[in-house]
């Protein structure tokens, strides 16, 4: 007997939690859907330079990021996704991430 069926999100990350391990991401139809990243989360990334997959994490993953993310229905929770499994094509339109360091402060003079 088949159990459910996985869950297939993709979009674009719109925030990152940093504490509590999830994203949230807003898909093409503009729905946004909150992505808990587990331990046992399997991440790849897509390396533009090298044309390949290579291993990745969470913390590769930044706002404006495209990602592809298999997973399970969290019980209970609307727009809720537990991931199993995230591509991250990184920021295909190159355009700046919103998780850019701050500027530091410049003694005066």
């Amino acid at each position: 007997i088949q159990g459910a069926l996985p869950e297939h999100v993709a979009g674009t990350v719109t925030d990152r939690n940093d504490k509590e391990f999830t994203l949230t991401v807003t898909t093409p139809q503009g729905q946004a859907v909150i992505i808990d990243i587990e331990k046992t989360t399997k991440t790849i990334l897509w390396d533009r330079e090298k044309k390949e997959l290579v291993k990745s994490g969470f913390m590769a993953i930044t706002t404006g990021s495209i990602v592809h993310i298999i997973g399970s229905l969290v019980p209970k929770q609307e727009h809720r996704v537990s991931a199993a499994r995230i591509l991250n094509l990184g920021n295909l339109t190159d355009a700046p991430s919103t998780a850019t360091a701050s500027p530091t402060a410049k003694p005066s003079p």
